[in-house]
């Protein structure tokens, strides 16, 4: 796969990527709302202009710490997770036999499902 072809697949993924992430955000906002609580809201607007209501986002991002625990692996006590992983050498460079040492160019993409996420699809 030459660098063009790689860089075009890059430009090409990101866009959806980020576009995937707000609308996952949007929509965790919309199920956790908890109007009794108001620190941080933000109105939310759809592309034609009606307003949906506030979005209390401090809610959220406290709700979700609530019973995170680092140390404990996703999906405990079930199957392990499976992770793809994508990586493609871009380039390698200055290889030096005597000091072993070498640059490399890589580019890397991991997906995974998270279990936690799962009931929103």
């Amino acid at each position: 796969m030459s660098d063009s072809t790689l860089y075009h697949h890059y430009k090409t993924l990101m866009p959806k990527a980020s576009l995937a992430s707000l609308w996952l955000a949007f929509n965790i906002a919309l199920l956790l709302q908890e109007p009794s609580k108001h620190i941080a809201t933000v109105q939310a607007a759809t592309a034609g202009g009606s307003m949906l209501g506030d979005v209390n986002i401090s809610a959220i991002l406290d709700s979700f710490s609530v019973s995170y625990d680092k140390r404990v692996r996703p999906n405990y006590g079930g199957p392990p997770v499976e992770v793809g992983v994508t990586m493609y050498v871009l380039s390698i460079s200055s290889l030096s036999e005597v000091k072993m040492v070498h640059n490399k160019t890589m580019y890397l993409f991991c997906i995974y499902i998270y279990i936690r996420f799962k009931f929103l699809f």
